[in-house]
């Protein structure tokens, strides 16, 4: 029963394809961080709007909406 065991472990390595699954990300694409923000029923529909219209994820239209205005902050200081 070992040896059965065994062998169906062994081929089971050399032919089944690994386990599907989320790939890993670079530690240098790793992005860690969490930003909460607590928005009325009327502000969650305009963005989600603005969202929609842009057609992109939306982590990144959050996170380039962001960035855009961290920008033009510190260009206006």
């Amino acid at each position: 029963m070992y040896a059965l065991s065994t062998i169906i472990f062994v081929l089971r390595k050399v032919f089944m394809k690994p386990k599907m699954g989320r790939p890993k990300v670079a530690k240098a694409k790793l992005r860690g961080i969490i930003v909460n923000a607590r928005l009325s029923p009327e502000e969650n529909k305009v963005i989600n709007e603005a969202i929609r219209r842009s057609k992109l994820a939306k982590s990144e239209w959050i996170r380039k909406a962001l960035l855009s205005a961290a920008a033009s902050d510190k260009s206006a200081s």
